[in-house]
């Protein structure tokens, strides 16, 4: 028959090996889900724009269409300016805010046709000065496609007029 001592040396043994799987299960799901930046310094930086079009917390953030951080938060400004509507707080890797010129344009783009997944796209500007952290970046006047939409949309009724003469 065990001895108590050797009980409780063999549950010790048991939990450790517990918890040495759960930790790496728990990175296994780190590695997996892609959310693994812990020594990664990131650099915050923000954008106005008049519209959010459905970007939400948490999605990419991409320089000329590469993966370069993320969104924290899209909210309202309280700015009158119909320009600054909306703040759109995001970060990017120390490392690309060397690649962010002073004169880059920040626009909100769509991955697909159904614009499901919406993301923040920076295209680089030209200027040999780059970016500082907690600087604003220009964003891109979306009042001319906005205007064009909107002229769309009235064809198209011209459209349902006519055909529904027809």
């Amino acid at each position: 028959m065990a001895t108590k001592e050797k009980v409780s040396w063999s549950q010790l043994k048991v939990g450790i090996l517990g918890l040495v799987a759960l930790f790496f299960i728990v990175l296994l799901i780190f590695l997996l889900t892609g959310n693994l930046n812990w020594f990664q310094k990131e650099a915050a930086l923000h954008v106005y724009v008049s519209d959010a079009a459905g970007l939400g917390s948490g999605a990419p953030v991409r320089i000329n269409g590469i993966q370069a951080g993320k969104v924290n938060t899209v909210a309202l400004s309280g700015d009158r300016n119909p320009q600054k509507v909306i703040k759109v707080d995001f970060e990017v890797d120390q490392d690309m805010l060397k690649q962010i010129p002073v004169d880059s344009i920040a626009s909100i783009s769509s991955d697909n046709l159904l614009g499901s997944s919406k993301f923040l796209e920076i295209n680089k500007g030209i200027k040999p000065d780059t970016i500082e952290e907690g600087a604003t970046i220009k964003a891109a006047d979306t009042r001319q496609f906005d205007a064009l939409v909107q002229q769309g949309y009235n064809v198209l009724d011209s459209m349902q007029v006519l055909l529904g003469k027809v």
